[in-house]
């Protein structure tokens, strides 16, 4: 995970990426590992295969995948919203606006 120069920050489990306009060093994300962008919190699950840990709900294995409509495994669905979510990040962070008081 990288901070590309956001105002108003990117924090991995609690702790700020970067100084406000200044890119960061590249951060692994774990499993259970809590990214916050502004106000929003997100909760990773990175498992490998069809593997799951008590905090996802089984019957997410195989589901119909959000972005392509098909049945698929929720690993290969998950890389295609982990893509979307990616770039919708860099995003985010690229054209942030800073935060009124």
């Amino acid at each position: 995970m990288t901070d590309f120069g956001s105002r108003n920050g990117t924090y991995l489990n609690g702790k700020r990426l970067s100084v406000a306009k200044q890119e960061s060093e590249p951060h692994e994300v774990v499993h259970g590992s809590v990214l916050q962008v502004g106000g929003t919190k997100l909760l990773c699950h990175i498992h490998t295969g069809q593997e799951t840990c008590g905090h996802c709900e089984p019957g997410l294995v195989q589901q119909t995948c959000v972005m392509t409509g098909k049945h698929a495994s929720y690993a290969r669905c998950s890389r295609h919203v982990q893509w979307h979510l990616t770039h919708l990040l860099t995003y985010l962070l690229t054209y942030s606006m800073e935060q009124s008081p």
